[in-house]
C-alpha cells in the first residue's frame, strides 16, 4: 500500500523562495519577484510532519491525504521579510518563467469528484476500486465546484506572517 501527502511550499524549506529573499536582502542585492499577487500555500516543516503521521495513522493505502491551509501572497512575505530585517524594498520585477504558476493547486476539478473531508484534511479518495482499508468515519463525502488553490483560501496578513517567520525561527535559519 502507498500513503501519500501533497502539500505546498514548505516555508523555509531549501526549496522556500524565503531564504532566497533572506540571503539577497542580507547582501545588500535586490529581490527579482515576477508578480506580488502570485500565491503559494503555506505549511511549516512541523505542519508537513504532522500531516505525514496522520496519513500513517488513518491508513488509507492508495489515498492522498491534503491539508487544508492558508496561503501567502508573495509580495506580502517579501514586504514582512523588509520589515523584520529593516531593510529598503529594492525589489525589482522580472517576466513569468516558462513554466511558473501563478496560483498552486493542490486539487484540480478533474479529482474533485472523489474528495472527502475531515476537519483538517481533505482526502483524495476512489471508492470504486478495490480497498481493503475503509475509510475513516471522520471523513465525509463533499463536492467541490472549483479546484483547491491557494488563490481560493484565507490569505495570510503580512503581520500574520511576520509572527510565523519569528515563531518559525525563519530568518536566523539562513
Amino acid at each position: 500500500k502507498f500513503l501519500c501527502v501533497r502539500y505546498g511550499n514548505v516555508l523555509g524549506s531549501r526549496g522556500s523562495i524565503i531564504p532566497i529573499f533572506v540571503n539577497k536582502i542580507k547582501q545588500g542585492k535586490k529581490i527579482t519577484i515576477t508578480d506580488p499577487e502570485m500565491t503559494r500555500f503555506n505549511i511549516t516543516i512541523d505542519s508537513a510532519t504532522d500531516l505525514i503521521f496522520r496519513a500513517l495513522k488513518n491508513n488509507i493505502g492508495g489515498s492522498i491525504l491534503i491539508p487544508k491551509l492558508p496561503a501567502y501572497k508573495v509580495g506580502i512575505l517579501k514586504d514582512a521579510l523588509l520589515e523584520l530585517l529593516n531593510a529598503e524594498d529594492q525589489s525589482i520585477r522580472i517576466p513569468v518563467r516558462p513554466g511558473e504558476k501563478y496560483h498552486e493547486s493542490l486539487i484540480s476539478l478533474d479529482e474533485s469528484r472523489n474528495v472527502y473531508q475531515n476537519d483538517t484534511d481533505y482526502l483524495l479518495y476512489e471508492p470504486n476500486r478495490d480497498v481493503t482499508t475503509p475509510l475513516p468515519n471522520e471523513f465525509k463525502k463533499i463536492i467541490l465546484t472549483e479546484s483547491y488553490s491557494s488563490n481560493k483560501v484565507s490569505i495570510l496578513s503580512k503581520n500574520e506572517l511576520k509572527d510565523l517567520i519569528l515563531k518559525e525561527n525563519l530568518i536566523q535559519m539562513w
